[in-house]
């Protein structure tokens, strides 16, 4: 076969990959995959500094994220996010309770309509919690 550089439509790489299903690299393979690899200088075993650590998480945090999906969040999602930006509370603010851990404490939705919103969410212990959800369903 003659070498250099094609153009593959889809059809030819489905047919590579169907010929390729479920073999192993065999030993020679490896070790000239290994050679090619030697001398490659990008980011193959970088060392980043602690500052450029914090740039790259930053970077894709939040709407900025590759799966951020705004206001059409479930309810897990966006517990986990309310946790992630106001933290892990310990003090209920209806009782005063302190040092609350876990299941303990977590945060309430105000509304009820659970907007991406940090101002609608306040701690509450598990039983104020409970209190204040039957509050709002009554009728």
């Amino acid at each position: 076969m003659p070498t250099g550089i094609y153009t593959r439509t889809e059809q030819h790489r489905e047919i590579n990959s169907k010929a390729h299903r479920g073999q192993r690299p065999t030993e020679e393979h490896k070790r000239k995959i290994s050679g090619f690899m030697k001398g490659n200088l990008y980011s193959l075993g970088r060392i980043h500094s602690e500052e450029t650590k914090v740039k790259m998480c930053e970077s894709h945090k939040g709407e900025k994220a590759y799966n951020w999906k705004g206001d059409d969040v479930g309810y897990c999602a966006l517990h986990a996010w309310v946790r992630n930006e106001l933290g892990q509370p310990d003090t209920c603010e209806e009782c005063g309770r302190t040092g609350l851990i876990g299941r303990q404490i977590n945060w309430a939705n105000k509304s009820g309509e659970y907007k991406r919103d940090l101002k609608d969410w306040r701690r509450l212990c598990i039983s104020c919690h409970r209190n204040f959800d039957l509050k709002r369903k009554e009728p």
